[in-house]
């Protein structure tokens, strides 16, 4: 069922204007935002890396990817996270502290983006993320990696 404008407005944003009356096609598409998948990320005691995969959808184009730190990494010197298409790759975003509880908008490498830009059709695509600890290893920390992107 079409939304419907229920206000005597005009909704107006750039290009698009709607008289009273109007329906709105597909509003929900546009209001729940681009598609995301996200993924708990946390260290071991045991090991100085810690390995992960995302399977994305084939085709998708890559539009950004953050990790959210909640609670801080405890190592001594620092928490990095490398995204590749190998495991412990770093083809897509290099080695970047993710160590302090904050939001960090990690930077692609340049000869990655064409890669991100149209991931191969076909089968879905992986993703490999590596955590490397530096200094002491531990099991304190946790954070949540939020893939965002759109598909053909």
């Amino acid at each position: 069922m079409a939304a419907q404008l229920n206000t005597p407005t005009m909704l107006s944003n750039p290009g698009l204007q709607l008289p009273f009356g109007s329906h709105l096609n597909n509003v929900q598409a546009y209001a729940q935002g681009a598609p995301t998948q996200m993924l708990a990320l946390s260290t071991t005691a045991a090991s100085a890396t810690s390995a992960f995969t995302m399977a994305v959808p084939a085709g998708c184009l890559i539009k950004s990817i953050d990790v959210y730190t909640g609670v801080a990494f405890g190592s001594s010197t620092d928490v990095t996270i490398a995204i590749g298409n190998v495991a412990a790759g770093a083809q897509y975003v290099a080695a970047t502290s993710i160590k302090a509880a904050a939001k960090v908008s990690l930077a692609f490498v340049g000869s990655g983006i064409a890669a991100l830009a149209n991931m191969p059709a076909g089968t879905p695509n992986n993703l490999f993320i590596t955590l490397t600890q530096t200094g002491s290893n531990t099991a304190t920390g946790a954070a949540t990696l939020v893939v965002t992107f759109s598909v053909p």
